[in-house]
């Protein structure tokens, strides 16, 4: 079974381990190998760090996940925005990322080629 790498940033720690437990119980083949509640710190991380899917979240002080998105160097990762709030999912699909779900419970998905 292939395995890939993900990176979670979420300026809220109950979300980032809410997610990650989410992750480990249904994806054993997926790997959390940093988490980050600092945008600027993630994307210094992820601009020296292959990963395979990125989990942002949307709504962030200092840098949304928009704004993360756009700013890093050269994207090879899938991008999975997660955020409680509903407006920005036209946003979220014109940047052409994967998934789209609402915190805390997946209500929806999205898959865009």
């Amino acid at each position: 079974m292939k395995t890939y790498k993900a990176i979670l940033v979420d300026d809220e720690h109950s979300a980032l381990q809410n997610l990650k437990k989410k992750i480990e119980k249904v994806c054993p083949n997926v790997y959390v190998i940093a988490t980050f509640q600092d945008p600027k710190m993630a994307l210094n991380y992820i601009n020296s760090h292959a990963t395979d899917i990125l989990f942002l979240d949307i709504q962030m002080p200092g840098l949304n996940g928009f704004e993360l998105l756009n700013s890093i160097n050269e994207l090879k990762s899938q991008v999975i925005f997660s955020t409680a709030y509903g407006e920005y999912a036209l946003e979220a699909i014109k940047k052409t990322l994967l998934i789209i779900y609402s915190n805390p419970l997946i209500t929806q998905s999205s898959k865009r080629h």
